[in-house]
This record gives structure tokens, sequence and C-alpha cells, in this order.
């Protein structure tokens, strides 16, 4: 069964009053989308706890708004726009709270907690795939925003490029674009902090 047909039957079963199994397909669907939304906002946030809490407010807009989602989109393009709006409320909300040297210790306590160590036990390797991965994200997160979407759909959801201008609601010449002006400005950031982007990627 496809998301939109399991978003068909929940609103059938919302519709007729049946409660219990509208539950267990929203479920259903809310499961097989959980996984993407959290690759997703653990790309913009880089905070396991944060993305938890994002990945939970979307989860509770998309079992609030359910019954009245229209088709004009497919589910992924309707919740990615959801997702986009969630981070970026919580992200503003969660940094104004943080100092500088708390976001430090964030960070620290990220990285540690990615099992670099188990991956790479030699300690100069972990150093330089942890600087070199720091470096990578760095550069991504100073991209613009739609560049920044395009990366992460594109790059690390493997998604085609046409898939990315369904997600992102646009067209794919202007996906392509969000693409070609993001890897000039990764080369270029690459390049001023010492490093080819070829090195780092």
């Amino acid at each position: 069964m496809t998301d939109e047909e399991l978003v068909r039957e929940v609103q059938e079963r919302l519709a007729l009053r049946q409660s219990a199994e509208a539950r267990q397909s929203l479920g259903c669907l809310v499961e097989r989308q959980y996984d993407w939304l959290m690759r997703m906002c653990l790309f913009e946030t880089s905070s396991r706890e944060l993305a938890e809490e994002c990945v939970q407010q979307i989860m509770l807009e998309l079992t609030k708004s359910i019954g009245s989602f229209s088709f004009r989109s497919s589910l992924k393009t309707w919740l990615f726009a959801i997702a986009r709006r969630t981070v970026k409320r919580h992200r503003k909300r969660h940094y104004r709270l943080l100092s500088f040297f708390e976001r430090e210790q964030e960070e620290f306590r990220e990285e540690c907690a990615r099992g670099v160590d188990a991956v790479f036990p030699d300690g100069e390797t972990r150093r330089l795939v942890s600087e070199r991965g720091r470096r990578v994200l760095d550069g991504v997160r100073r991209l613009a925003e739609a560049q920044r979407q395009a990366v992460f759909l594109h790059y690390y959801e493997d998604l085609s490029i046409e898939e990315t201008a369904r997600r992102m609601g646009c067209s794919a010449s202007s996906v392509k674009t969000h693409l070609l002006r993001a890897r000039k400005k990764l080369r270029s950031w690459f390049d001023e902090h010492g490093e080819g982007m070829e090195q780092l990627l």
C-alpha cells in the first residue's frame, strides 16, 4: 500500500468514526515516515535531542492535519514543508537559549556520541575524520536554506533531481541551480579554509 493509499484509508476511517482503525493506519504511516524525517532533522540541527523534538512536533502536526490533507502534493512533499518550518522554529528557539560556550559543549558531546572512536580506533585517523566531517558540515550549514535542502535531499537522501524538486516544491532546473551554487560555495569555502573540496569529500 502506498503512502497516499494509507492516507486515504486513515481519512475514510476518520470519516466513518472508526478511531481505533484510523489510529492503527496512522501508526503505520508515522512509522514509514520517521526515518527520513529524523535524518533530515538531524542534518539540519546536528542535535539528536533537538531532532527528536522536531520529529515529535512534525508527527503531532501530521496527526492533527491528516484529515484535511488534500493530495495537491505528495505526502512527503507536504511533510517536508512541515519539517522545514518546524526545524526553523525549533532551531531559532533552541539557539536563542544557548550561549556560545554551551553550543561548543553540545557539539563536542554529539561528536563523541557519533561513535567515531568505534570506527576509527587510531587517534590520528579519528582526529582527521572528525575534523573533516566537521568542516564539511560547517560548509554545508553556511549555505542558503534552499541550497542546504537540495544538498540534503539529493546527496544525503540520494533522491533524483526530479524527486528533490517535488519535495522542495520547485522545478528540476531550480534544484540543479541550487546544487550548482552550493558546490561553488562549498568549493570556495573549502579553498578559503586551506583544503580543496576533493580532499574533504
